[in-house]
């Protein structure tokens, strides 16, 4: 089957651009205060989050949108179900790859993990946003099939910056720790 779908097959090129995409993120990691922990660096600083999600999510479409142009073609063989089946393997692994070299590198580096509040709550906000970001793959491989890729492009990208300051921000950073709450900063800065 992937002597007929080279492209899908997480080739070289494909895991050197999320490894790229990870660096982005790994680019942070040295402005961070030694006192900062994962959660600190992944979700409370804006740069990792945004800006290599971001990317990483344009990657994703842009791979969606390349199939998408063949569409025609690929109908016609009954090859519909094949081709989503092996975006979504594609979409998996790159975020499985992305999510484990940036978590890794700032293990490696020596920061603590969680250090500003309780372990179960820490791990859940990484794996929510995990979830998140497969998710919105998600939703751009059905981009395929619809007629309009732009609204489900603009959703996806917007429902990531939406998360980020809405959920993330605003509530799971205050239950992770009341260093994030900014009436606590108010009143002990």
């Amino acid at each position: 089957m992937f002597r007929q779908l080279k492209m899908l097959k997480p080739s070289f090129v494909t895991t050197m651009i999320v490894i790229v995409i990870s660096l982005l993120s790994i680019q942070f990691l040295p402005s961070f205060r030694p006192v900062d922990d994962i959660i600190a660096a992944t979700i409370n600083l804006r740069g990792p989050v945004l800006i290599s999600q971001t990317i990483l999510l344009a990657f994703v479409m842009w791979q969606v949108v390349s199939f998408r142009k063949s569409r025609a073609l690929i109908e016609v063989r009954g090859k519909t179900e094949v081709i989503q089946k092996q975006l979504i393997k594609a979409m998996t692994f790159e975020v499985v790859l992305y999510f484990l070299l940036f978590e890794g590198a700032f293990l490696l580096l020596g920061y603590q993990i969680f250090r500003d509040g309780p372990v179960v709550i820490g791990v859940l906000v990484l794996v929510f946003r995990v979830l998140l970001v497969w998710f919105l793959g998600l939703l751009l491989i059905t981009m395929y099939n619809s007629s309009y890729p732009a609204v489900i492009a603009l959703t996806v990208f917007v429902s990531n910056f939406l998360y980020h300051f809405i959920v993330e921000k605003s509530f799971l950073l205050v239950h992770y720790s009341v260093h994030y709450d900014t009436l606590w900063q108010a009143f002990n800065n």
